[in-house]
């Protein structure tokens, strides 16, 4: 059976040579782990790898003993390819049951606005059986359903996807 750790290994790796002090998936496991722990950002990821064993480390696959430091999760996620990431997560997800009711739920990224573009605006398409996004895609803030839709058909061809509009809320 294919673990979690297996799929971390499928993500390429973009950091030149001096950057890889540090295996992708150590780095990402410690990060993922930590955020399951609480952590919400880079140095509530580093204080909690600090916290970590030697030996815990070693599981890890940090053979040394010493977590990476906070600028190296920083560069890190700087050099992560998160498409790719997403994308190993969700084939990882949808491998560990089945999928029969996705909810769809678009969200304008706060702080991704840069001086004259536009704000990143993703789409996700979440598995409430297996409570997993399965996947996301980028799309332009006031784009249609009718644009949409076929680009979420292409990508689950085996379990097509039905759109539509979400109850207006309050809050």
């Amino acid at each position: 059976m294919r673990t979690l750790w297996d799929a971390l290994n499928e993500i390429e790796d973009l950091r030149g040579r001096k950057g890889r002090q540090y295996a992708l998936r150590a780095v990402l496991g410690i990060s993922l782990a930590a955020m399951l722990a609480g952590a919400n950002d880079l140095l509530g990821i580093f204080r909690w790898g600090r916290r970590l064993k030697p030996e815990a480390l070693r599981l890890f696959g940090i053979e040394t003993g010493k977590a990476p430091c906070h600028a190296t999760y920083h560069y890190f996620f700087q050099s992560l390819d998160a498409d790719a990431l997403s994308r190993t997560l969700g084939s990882f997800a949808l491998k560990q049951g089945k999928a029969e009711h996705i909810a769809i739920d678009g969200k304008t990224l706060r702080g991704s606005r840069r001086l004259d573009e536009k704000a990143v605006h993703v789409l996700s398409a979440f598995a409430t059986e297996l409570g997993a996004v399965i996947g996301d895609l980028t799309v332009a803030p006031r784009q249609s359903r009718g644009e949409i839709s076929p680009r979420l058909s292409r990508n689950r061809r085996s379990n097509p996807i039905r759109t539509r509009s979400p109850p207006r809320s309050s809050c």
